[in-house]
């Protein structure tokens, strides 16, 4: 492991350690605050207050590293942030040299973030850090940064008033025989201060305390101290749990935040000959932390709890719920329209929505309740108190209003609904995840109900416990992406207007559950595309399909694959710009040998984006085709916008094709208007040699199907090609299906 490096200024850090006396690690209150309020903004485990010495580091304060007070230098991740004027952050240790073989990396602690700013005195000296860590990989936000960088300033200011009141103690102790002195020296402290006589009676104010009071010396003069220096308790500073609860009243009303300690002032032989209060201005101190609080709690647009504070909460009534008979409920709220009128109008537009449905929601529930956003569109109420009834009532109410409320943007109006799922909190829930998992799926259940409805979650709910089944597939998608579980098949798509000269394939995925059985697409699939992982699954197909192509050692033979495409990944610019990336470095030989399927709906949904996009591939040599054709309301009018090169007839239109006379007559009109814009045909779902021959005489131009090819393995794609090439198309295919 590498050493920590050393600072050239050590010796004068050290010495500035020695005259501020804060060379031991007792712990002081105010510190402590101040880690507390770092580790719960930055998300973080643990948060210290490290000193740095020549040969180790310790902790003035420690949040969750209980027993461990110091540790070597070289081990420090404190050692480097010292070095440097900013804050130092470490996003992974185990991928930054520096740490990767730390024994506090590779052991307990395991510490894998750390993000440190630097506790510099006013003279420019640094003495230690401020810090975060967790034990896992991550980076904190720019607000988190700008906080952590605030209250390492706050700490550099502690440490630096904690010498002043000291050094102004002992020169208290002086009184008697350096009475001029002392009167010089108090005139220029920055911190108020008051003498009293044996009686309590006070004798001299100094600059700031006649300031901060209102008195000057020659009128307090006389007066008790409790008369001159006013203070009551800050029922704000109570509220909040901060641990400085004064409050200094000034003569003519002012108010003041301040710290204070009194301390006698005694003669040789221990009699008293009065006391000194020494008092400091903590008001803006006080604000900054009064800030910092309320940010950590509250969402800053809306003004609303926050998700961290909503979870504190909720786990507050579940707990009441367990240990007392009252009943409460929660509310989870999804504004219905809220991204249709976000992509139409903007996000300015949006948060406005969001700040105008908050007070709509404040002002329908009750003054007690905890009313939240959780983020993007979703809120959710808790509801203390409250029979499951009442709860259904309040949330109707919401909804009420929200089907008389518009929403003005220019000349345009919105109708906005509210999608709500009501839960009774009670001791049935084990932990309030599940709780909350829930009422999230009571919303969804409302959502997909109709919308702007109140839906009440049931143990028995189908509607739940499909959602439910949703997010456990969605949780095994993201396990089989991560763990590389998943498997490309392949069915081949065949001429029927000419012999099979090379392979002309649709890739098919499936996963591979962990008993190693294969599990069909339509069972993943809609999960992904509901949780937004269908990107994730279209890159993981399209790399490998390059991999496999690039590697294939009878490469010639393939003619083309088509590689799906969801609808995320159509309307997604970001994929757009990754695709193009990956196929420049495939090179123009396997983009020739590739085909995008676009389905329909997809392409009409982001029409713009995809009209772009069609354009980029095709200017690459990857052709395109338009799947599932006629299952769109608006077919043909888009054929003009979305310019591709093969139609893929709805398999729904082409199964039953001699049976159902409008299917035969529908698969006959896609097949003349592909003549008309120029491109091929390809039916799906071909299950019969009749269904085959009648497609053939009506001019279609590919067949895929069962009766062509059984989907397999992609390695075993080229293994069983036909020598066609002399063959003619009907023997071709015959063959194909024997074959499968």
């Amino acid at each position: 492991m590498k050493a920590a490096p050393k600072r050239k200024d050590e010796d004068a850090a050290l010495a500035a350690l020695h005259a501020l006396k804060i060379l031991d690690s007792e712990p002081e209150p105010e510190f402590d605050a101040i880690v507390r309020t770092a580790a719960e903004i930055c998300g973080a485990p643990i948060s210290l207050i490290s000193l740095i010495d020549h040969d180790r580091q310790w902790f003035k304060a420690n949040v969750g590293l209980p027993g461990i007070a110091e540790t070597p230098r070289e081990l420090a991740f404190c050692a480097h942030a010292v070095l440097g004027g900013d804050l130092f952050e470490v996003p992974d240790a185990m991928q930054d040299s520096r740490f990767a073989d730390n024994p506090l990396v590779t052991g307990p602690p395991d510490i894998r973030f750390y993000a440190g700013a630097p506790v510099l005195l006013n003279d420019g000296i640094c003495v230690g850090t401020l810090c975060v860590m967790d034990r896992k990989p991550r980076q904190l936000s720019e607000k988190q940064r700008e906080t952590l960088r605030c209250l390492s300033r706050i700490v550099a200011h502690a440490m630096q008033g904690r010498y002043a009141i000291r050094e102004t103690l002992r020169l208290v102790d002086r009184l008697s025989e350096q009475h001029e002195l002392l009167r010089v020296t108090l005139q220029s402290v920055a911190d108020g201060i008051v003498t009293t006589d044996a009686e309590g009676n006070v004798s001299l104010l100094n600059a700031v305390a006649e300031r901060l009071t209102g008195w000057s010396t020659s009128e307090a003069r006389g007066r008790a101290l409790s008369e001159v220096l006013h203070v009551i308790v800050d029922a704000s500073a109570v509220a909040s749990r901060s641990c400085n609860h004064d409050l200094l009243v000034s003569r003519d009303g002012r108010r003041y935040g301040i710290e204070r300690s009194v301390t006698p002032i005694l003669k040789d032989n221990g009699s008293v000959l009065g006391e000194v209060c020494v008092f400091r201005d903590v008001t803006e101190q006080r604000r900054s932390y009064a800030q910092i609080a309320y940010r950590a709690t509250h969402d800053m647009l809306t003004g609303l709890a926050n998700r961290s504070e909503f979870e504190t909460q909720l786990g507050r009534a579940l707990h009441t719920a367990r240990t007392t008979p009252i009943q409460h409920a929660l509310m989870y709220i999804d504004l219905d329209q809220f991204k249709r009128l976000n992509d139409a109008c903007g996000h300015a537009a949006g948060d406005r929505l969001l700040k105008q449905f908050a007070r709509v929601l404040t002002a329908t529930v009750r003054g007690g309740d905890t009313v939240s956003r959780l983020g993007g569109d979703e809120f959710a109420v808790i509801l203390e108190d409250c029979a499951l009834d009442d709860a259904r009532r309040l949330a109707q109410e919401i909804c009420d209003h929200m089907e008389d409320f518009r929403f003005a943007h220019g000349e345009l109006k919105f109708r906005i609904g509210a999608s709500i799922g009501v839960v009774k909190i009670d001791d049935h829930w084990r932990t309030e995840a599940a709780l909350l998992q829930a009422a999230d799926a009571a919303c969804f259940s409302a959502k997909d109900a109709g919308r702007n409805r109140v839906h009440l979650w049931g143990e028995t709910d189908l509607a739940v416990q499909a959602r439910e089944e949703g997010l456990r597939w969605a949780t095994q998608i993201e396990q089989a992406l991560d763990e590389n579980r998943f498997e490309l098949f392949a069915q081949r798509i065949v001429p029927l207007d000419r012999p099979v000269n090379g392979v002309h394939a649709e890739i098919l995925l499936r996963m591979v559950a962990r008993d190693g059985a294969l599990v069909p697409p339509g069972a993943f699939l809609p999960s992904a595309e509901r949780h937004n992982l269908s990107s994730r699954i279209d890159r993981w197909v399209l790399l490998r399909t390059l991999l496999w192509l690039r590697s294939a050692s009878n490469q010639t033979r393939v003619d083309m694959l088509s590689v799906n495409l969801s609808g995320h990944s159509v309307g997604d610019p970001a994929f757009h710009v990754w695709a193009c990336g990956k196929l420049d470095e495939a090179g123009p030989a396997l983009c020739s040998r590739l085909c995008f399927e676009i389905t329909e709906t997809a392409g009409v949904a982001n029409l713009a984006q995809a009209a772009a996009f069609i354009a980029e591939l095709r200017s690459r040599g990857v052709r395109v085709a338009l799947d599932d054709f006629g299952s769109g309301t608006a077919s043909f009018g888009y054929l003009k916008k979305l310019s591709v090169d093969f139609l893929k007839i709805d398999g729904q239109f082409v199964r039953d094709m001699l049976t159902d006379a409008l299917n035969e007559a529908a698969v006959r009109c896609f097949v003349d208007v592909a003549k008309v814009v120029g491109m091929k045909t390809i039916a799906e779902f071909v299950e019969s040699p009749a269904v085959m021959s009648r497609l053939e005489r009506m001019g279609v131009d590919y067949a895929q199907g069962f009766l062509v090819h059984q989907p397999e393995p992609i390695d075993g794609l080229l293994d069983d090609l036909p020598d066609a090439a002399s063959r003619a198309p009907s023997q071709s295919l015959h063959g194909l299906s024997i074959c499968s």
